[in-house]
């Protein structure tokens, strides 16, 4: 379970810096900063928030017990295999923060083996509600890929960039101008982290043209786009690989640009499964 403190984190001062916020945001901020110092939540005592969370493996999760029971397993699970986070990067925008992280950790197969586990989430809040939608990928741990219904619509509109472009040469399946989206000496990160990163242009090529080659273009609808200027996060149904239908599935691009506005840095979070 993906669950870490730094989302807490991240949505206290989310909600610290909203310029619209009532007289009760500090009740909510201490008790967010107090999950973020890793308090295990009373769950038969009222909370500030309406916390709601969407996680890999137990989806989505709105019920205040659950929820706190949620946040004590995956700090148990965590424990367990002794896993250390570190914070890639964290973007902030309106009501929607993004907190990139990578966990390293015990692999199932024992203690002695260490696993990189890619893990972002999206915090958006609403007043009281605070949802938290986690992405990543089971294959560090499993070597499997787990289906999770897509829940956001979609229907938003990308930036008319690079990021834009990206998207729009996936679909078309054309590895050049995905290649063409991305700086020189750009990296580019699969969702299962580890030994699956690619490193500058010539080798980002030959990945997307293997792989666009075998399941054709790739149809998204987005869903959420939280932009800075430099950092673009976009969180987006996966529909088709081709000619073939998938059954609509989660997941979320951070796309870092440079200077010029080439794509320098681009990390997947998602577990898509096809036919």
């Amino acid at each position: 379970m993906f669950w870490i403190p730094d989302f807490a984190a991240a949505a206290a001062d989310l909600l610290a810096a909203d310029p619209a916020a009532d007289t009760s945001i500090s009740a909510r901020v201490d008790f967010l900063r107090s999950l973020a110092a890793g308090e295990p939540p009373d769950p038969d005592s009222p909370w500030p928030v309406d916390l709601v969370v969407d996680e890999p493996e137990r989806g989505l999760t709105t019920d205040r017990a659950a929820v706190a029971d949620l946040l004590g397993a995956s700090a148990r699970w965590q424990e367990q295999r002794k896993t250390k986070a570190r914070v890639l990067d964290w973007i902030m925008v309106g009501r929607r923060a993004v907190v990139e992280a990578e966990l390293e950790l015990d692999h199932p197969r024992g203690p002695g083996e260490r696993v990189p586990q890619p893990v972002a989430a999206v915090i958006e809040h609403s007043g009281r509600r605070v949802e938290v939608r986690v992405h990543a990928s089971s294959w560090p741990l499993t070597g499997t890929n787990r289906m999770r219904p897509a829940r956001l619509p979609g229907g938003e509109a990308l930036p008319a960039d690079r990021v834009g472009a990206y998207f729009a040469a996936l679909a078309a399946a054309d590895a050049d101008a995905v290649a063409d989206c991305f700086a020189e000496d750009a990296s580019f990160r699969e969702p299962s982290g580890g030994p699956y990163v690619h490193h500058g242009r010539d080798d980002i090529g030959p990945f997307f043209a293997a792989f666009l080659g075998a399941v054709g273009g790739i149809g998204v609808d987005i869903c959420t786009v939280v932009d800075d200027g430099v950092r673009c996060a976009v969180e987006y149904n996966a529909l088709s690989w081709g000619d073939f239908r998938l059954t609509p599935q989660p997941g979320l691009g951070v796309y870092h640009r440079g200077p010029d506005g080439a794509l320098d840095a681009v990390r997947v979070y998602d577990d898509i499964v096809g036919g």
